[in-house]
């Protein structure tokens, strides 16, 4: 069932709207089922315009945030310290003190 033409961008800006500030407080999972809208939809007039490009500039500064945080981690872990185990080089020696 098609959008209402008024109603088409203003429904889809808001949907990723709500979906964007879900990932900016930290729940990612709303981003996972996001699909681009049809492309049959109505050109965006300047005020839809306009809340688009400030959508994008938000998805681009939570994609810095995010590879920023990814790229710690991963060093993170790449310079975890790890327990490195080897046999003993010489057996183990026990003195009996009670003779």
């Amino acid at each position: 069932m098609p959008l209402p033409a008024d109603l088409a961008w203003a429904i889809v800006l808001d949907d990723l709207d709500a979906r964007l500030a879900a990932a900016e407080a930290g729940d990612l999972s709303g981003l996972a089922g996001w699909t681009a809208p049809a492309e049959d939809l109505p050109a965006m007039t300047a005020d839809e315009s306009a809340r688009a490009a400030v959508i994008a500039e938000r998805q681009a500064r939570l994609g810095d945030v995010l590879r920023v945080r990814s790229t710690r981690a991963a060093h993170a872990r790449s310079t975890m310290h790890r327990a490195s185990y080897r046999a003993a080089d010489k057996p183990a020696v026990y003195v009996d003190q009670a003779l």
